[in-house]
């Protein structure tokens, strides 16, 4: 039985603290960094100009401290417009106007099953791996009715875990980045994945997937009933 063969999830320091800790601050600044080389905003920016209708609302699970929405709204300011961010942590001061915040856990939030029951587009960047297999089987409900499911996860595989031992070195990223970047793709996802855990019937949605060379795990899911 290889290592990072299957799932493994550890809590992660970053969960532990306040969204306000400096350590948090600093190893959010990382993650950003981070996704900049994975390459993932500008993949999201992609399928989202490629897939996404020209109506209805997108929602964001995990938004964080709003980096994607940041980023989207520099090219493509009437998609943030039509956005709602999910998260734990409360609005981010800095947000561009119009975009929608429900602060709680997603998972049981009647706020946030609201906004999941009329998004036309789910987004899900460096979130889903947080979440246990029955924990995503209770998520799994909630995003059938949606248009489109665009995800990009830490990708399961010793090269990427030993590409982050080098990006830390390189980096001289925050201790919590490199404790939590471990903890991340111990447990992410392997192409195949996804589309099970989150309950995806290959009958009804056209599944794309694909493994980066920087480490992302990424699926584009179309809903052929919609």
């Amino acid at each position: 039985m290889g290592y990072l063969r299957y799932r493994v999830l550890k809590q992660e320091m970053l969960d532990t603290l306040p969204h306000d800790d400096p350590d948090a601050l600093a190893s959010r600044q990382d993650i950003e960094v981070i996704n900049h080389i994975m390459g993932t905003l500008r993949w999201f920016q992609r399928q989202l100009r490629d897939y996404v209708p020209s109506h209805g609302h997108i929602v964001e699970l995990g938004a964080g401290d709003g980096t994607l929405i940041h980023h989207i709204a520099q090219t493509s300011p009437e998609l943030v417009a039509r956005w709602t961010g999910l998260d734990l942590a409360p609005r981010p001061s800095h947000l561009p106007l119009g975009v929608q915040w429900v602060q709680g856990d997603f998972l049981q939030s009647e706020a946030s099953q609201k906004a999941l029951a009329e998004a036309e587009v789910v987004v899900a960047n460096l979130i889903l791996h947080h979440f246990t297999e029955e924990q995503l089987r209770r998520l799994a409900p909630r995003l059938q009715q949606a248009r489109v499911i665009l995800v990009s996860e830490p990708a399961r595989h010793l090269r990427h875990y030993v590409e982050s031992r080098v990006l830390n070195l390189i980096g001289e990223f925050n201790h919590v980045t490199s404790y939590d970047m471990k903890c991340s793709i111990e447990a992410g996802f392997r192409v195949g994945e996804l589309p099970r855990a989150l309950m995806l019937d290959r009958e009804q949605w056209d599944i794309e997937e694909s493994h980066s060379l920087f480490g992302a795990c990424r699926m584009v899911a179309i809903n052929s009933r919609r």
